[in-house]
């Protein structure tokens, strides 16, 4: 799984999530699923913790680089992220491409995104959504080692 690239564990973690609710398992599988996402996703976000470590948000340029980094993944993610949230769990979610996209214009107005791979396919979104969300406490955990 190390040469997961991070594009692909949307995907992964949404086939492990399908592949638990074929068995028809729910609440008593949901350690164990809980547990295969975090194997599956780990190595992916060990690199993408140190790629973001490595960036100095002190700086327009670490900063700008690291929003860069958001736009470019939530292009990909948010829009199966937010069909899921909105359709299987009846919530909302702030429109976090256009916030990151203000952000970025203010920091580094001249910026241009990098190419990103095709959105994800709509039953990526509960992966998605595992990933995203969950970078929120990976964010933590970097301000605790130190890098922010």
């Amino acid at each position: 799984m190390s040469d997961t690239p991070l594009h692909d564990l949307p995907q992964k973690a949404a086939l492990l999530m399908q592949q638990a609710d074929q068995k028809g398992s729910r609440m008593a599988d949901s350690e164990d699923l809980r547990q295969r996402l975090r194997q599956t996703t780990d190595p992916a976000h060990r690199r993408l913790d140190a790629q973001m470590g490595a960036l100095d948000l002190h700086t327009r340029e670490g900063f700008g680089q690291f929003l860069m980094a958001h736009a470019a993944g939530l292009a990909v993610a948010f829009p199966a992220m937010q069909g899921f949230v909105q359709g299987r769990l009846g919530a909302s979610l702030p429109d976090l491409p256009a916030m990151v996209a203000q952000d970025l214009a203010q920091i580094a107005p001249r910026a241009s995104l990098p190419a990103t791979p095709a959105p994800l396919p709509a039953h990526a979104g509960a992966g998605a959504a595992y990933v995203i969300i969950g970078s929120r406490l990976g964010t933590r955990v970097l301000a605790q080692r130190g890098f922010l």
